[in-house]
């Protein structure tokens, strides 16, 4: 007799700088959400929320499996993923994500302009399971004694 277990999810960092991180200067990253079924077929809604220092690239975020949209909330991005899963079955998202251009009066610059840690997202949370994945951070930490 084989024993099922609930979904689990995880987030992996595909690409990008996590530590050495200039202030002020055009970064990128994909972020992979993974999801794995190990129990009877089910619909599942993964959300997370992508900060408003970041921009969400559309064109290149992609889903092995289900439909998923944006919506902006002030300035962050909150993702909602649905996805069919069978026993055993897993999907995965891949969102690319950059530092924003923030308009400062005449002139702008790229976020970002204080040194620190920063969240690339929440956590995906599967909806009414109460499993929320591991949020990935990065450190800005280039450029520091200029502030």
């Amino acid at each position: 007799m084989k024993i099922l277990s609930g979904p689990k999810i995880e987030k992996v960092l595909l690409s990008g700088n996590e530590t050495n991180i200039p202030l002020k200067t055009y970064q990128e990253w994909v972020l992979q959400i993974n999801v794995t079924n190990g129990g009877t077929a089910q619909n599942l809604t993964i959300e997370d929320v992508i900060p408003g220092e970041f921009d969400v690239d559309l064109n290149r975020t992609s889903t092995s499996k289900g439909t998923y949209n944006f919506t902006r909330h002030g300035k962050s991005d909150h993702l909602e993923w649905n996805v069919e899963l069978g026993p055993g079955e897993n999907a995965h998202m891949n969102i690319t994500i950059s530092t924003r251009w923030v308009e400062t009066g005449k002139d702008g610059k790229w976020e970002f302009t204080s040194c620190g840690n920063y969240s690339l997202n929440k956590g995906a949370e599967i909806v009414g399971y109460g499993i929320v994945s591991n949020s990935l951070t990065v450190e800005a930490n280039i450029g520091c004694e200029d502030e």
